[in-house]
């Protein structure tokens, strides 16, 4: 399984030297190892047999980072008619360090109790600019 942050123009999958239909891939825009992709994970392991599950987070000096503190100015501005004191503010699960946010994924992945003790899970960063993959040591 392929767990990728982004979507993009080129097959995750064949930049690490599969071929179509031997990954399972799990994207979108900023996904995290949530409970979605844990569970995806597990119904991967259970009815495809993977053993095996990429982290992926693209890096790119021109990428504009979505962190938390940006997105609360933002919706404070969007949404100035609402009263937004009396709730509290959505946690977009955002890292500006990409190596970080790879290492948590990790490690939550790795460390949760669902998810079988045989899968090996490994981090990677894919620089667009220089399009290469960067294998983290998590």
């Amino acid at each position: 399984m392929i767990l990728v942050d982004f979507e993009t123009p080129f097959e995750p999958a064949k930049f690490v030297g599969l071929i179509e239909g031997e990954a399972h891939m799990v994207d979108g825009a900023r996904i995290h190892a949530n409970d979605d992709s844990i569970q995806s994970l597990i119904r991967s392991h259970r009815r495809l047999g993977n053993r095996e599950c990429l982290v992926l987070r693209q890096i790119d000096s021109s990428q504009d980072v979505a962190i938390d503190e940006v997105m609360h100015a933002f919706l404070a501005e969007e949404l100035q008619s609402v009263d937004s004191t009396d709730r509290p503010l959505a946690d977009w699960l955002t890292l500006s360090d990409p190596a970080m946010a790879v290492a948590v994924d990790v490690l939550r992945l790795r460390n949760h109790p669902d998810v079988p003790a045989d899968v090996e899970v490994h981090g990677y960063l894919y620089d667009r600019n220089g399009e290469r993959l960067i294998r983290l040591e998590v």
